[in-house]
This record gives structure tokens, C-alpha cells and sequence, in this order.
């Protein structure tokens, strides 16, 4: 975390090792406080309900939808092929477009209008890098 200055951890469960992941989730945000100023930019994703409760992390559920309009930020996430890189997909141009997939996740993100008229949703699509997964996040 130090070398690579990450703005996005994610690890596919619960924040785990107990006080050891509950220190590695804390020095993500404080290195992210101090390289941009005191503002943090970084966030951590968990499948842990529990783990995001408090505001610790954005909630992950995995192919699945928050339902109703929740208080804090979630996301949603899904495969474009397999969730793992499969060379035959690949080939036979079978994976998803970004295009299909901002379509299918758009359907999650339930936006809320403020009294102002301003959407209190935004979609965000994230990409593992690895040809296999897209996450979106709904604020």
C-alpha cells in the first residue's frame, strides 16, 4: 500500500484478520488524508454488511441490488464473461461492452431528488484491469 498509493482496496468478502484488517483499512484512508491534503480519496470495498455500518467501507453486493434508497453508498458488481479471464470469451468477442454493462448496473442505482432537484445517484464503473470483472458503484 505504501509503494503503490492505491485509491481503492477491495477484497472479495468481509474486512478480514480482525484488528489486523481493521488497521490495514485505517492506513489506506490516513495515507489517502495526507497525500491529498487532509481529504480523503480513497475507499475500501466489503461484502461485510456489518463492516459498513459504521461508514467504514462502501457495501458490495455482488450481483445483487440494496434495495430501496439506502444511507450510504453501495455498489454492485458482476462479470463480463466469466469472473476470471477465459481466452475462448476472448476470442469469440464474447465479453461484455463497457456500454452493457453501465446498462445493466444503471437498473440498481436508484437516484433520490433533494428538495433542489439535484439526483443524489451517480454511477461510477470501475475496472478490475484484469479483463474479468467491472464493479459500479452507486452514491
Amino acid at each position: 500500500m505504501d509503494n503503490y498509493q492505491p485509491d481503492l482496496l477491495y477484497t472479495d468478502g468481509a474486512i478480514p484478520f480482525e484488528e489486523y484488517g481493521l488497521a490495514l483499512v485505517a492506513h489506506l484512508y490516513n495515507l489517502s488524508a495526507k497525500r491529498q491534503g487532509g481529504k480523503l480519496e480513497a475507499v475500501y470495498n466489503s461484502k461485510g454488511r456489518q463492516d459498513c455500518e459504521t461508514g467504514t467501507c462502501v457495501l458490495d453486493l455482488e450481483r445483487g441490488v440494496a434495495g430501496g434508497i439506502p444511507a450510504n453508498p453501495w455498489q454492485t458488481d458482476t462479470c463480463i464473461g466469466n469472473w476470471h479471464y477465459d481466452k475462448t470469451i476472448f476470442e469469440a468477442k464474447g465479453y461484455k461492452t463497457p456500454k452493457v454493462v453501465i446498462e445493466d448496473a444503471s437498473r440498481y442505482c436508484q437516484p433520490q431528488r433533494q428538495p433542489d432537484g439535484q439526483s443524489t445517484a451517480a454511477l461510477r464503473l470501475v475496472d478490475s484491469g484484469h479483463g474479468g470483472s467491472v464493479s459500479t458503484v452507486c452514491l
